[in-house]
């Protein structure tokens, strides 16, 4: 919508004052649909955001996707206004985001953040997350017997 786009153009601004670069990772399904989505959404956030206020780059669902995944082939449905446009480019080859394989779409996911940020940090913070999660899984597991433990004290 109009409004998403603005709150996140006024984001990316916010962004881009504090000295950051933004990127935008797509993923998206590969058809006259998903294009779509694309370049709407891209072409509103450089209209509100401004040109050069972030770079995109689409990582999946990719043309090549279909062919180097062996992918089931969603034919492009007949009815919809931008079909022409995308079966002239692309031919009668569609896919969905959900049809590559869910480790290579993990990977792809997890690769396009680390690709972007201070893996050191991101390291750190992964084994703080899991230090705090242990603790709160003692917590939990010994909670009834310290309730129960505090209210014979009292």
């Amino acid at each position: 919508s109009e409004a998403f786009a603005f709150e996140w153009a006024t984001e990316i601004q916010r962004i881009n004052r504090e000295g950051h670069a933004v990127v935008i990772v797509y993923f998206g399904d590969h058809d006259p649909s998903g294009n779509s989505i694309e370049r709407n959404c891209r072409e509103r956030l450089a209209r509100l955001a401004g040109d050069g206020a972030f770079t995109w780059h689409r990582a999946g669902l990719l043309f090549s996707d279909l062919d180097d995944f062996a992918l089931i082939n969603v034919d492009v449905k007949a009815g919809d206004s931008r079909t022409p446009a995308y079966l002239k480019e692309h031919g009668n080859r569609a896919a969905e985001l959900d049809a590559l394989p869910p480790d290579v779409l993990r990977a792809r996911i997890l690769d396009s953040i680390r690709s972007r940020v201070d893996v050191s940090a991101w390291d750190r913070i992964a084994t703080i997350e899991r230090a705090e999660t242990e603790s709160l899984d003692v917590v939990a597991r010994e909670f009834e017997a310290a309730l129960a433990g505090a209210r014979r004290a009292a």
